[in-house]
């Protein structure tokens, strides 16, 4: 992601999960944080990388929600052959 920077990928894993999970493919801050059980805190900053990196938008209407686009499903789908391969 960002050079220099580390990025714990179990967490993207689960903020991208808990999003193409939802009912609705997007999830306010709050609701995305108890679902990838991350504090809102952490998940702010991985956000706005996932946004830099075009796995997922920012929508405020009412609220703000985060949606995630197309790109998520081949990165979710490798993740998890890397599991399965893994052993998790």
């Amino acid at each position: 992601m960002a050079s220099g920077v580390k990025y714990d990928m179990f967490i993207v894993y689960k903020t991208l999960s808990a999003l193409r999970d939802s009912e609705t493919k997007s999830l306010n801050i709050v609701e995305l944080a108890e679902s990838a059980k991350v504090s809102p805190t952490t998940l702010e900053k991985y956000i706005e990388v996932l946004k830099s990196r075009g796995f997922v938008i920012e929508k405020r209407n009412k609220e703000r929600r985060i949606h995630i686009t197309a790109k998520v499903e081949g990165f979710l789908f490798l993740f998890s052959r890397l599991l399965a391969l893994w052993g998790e």
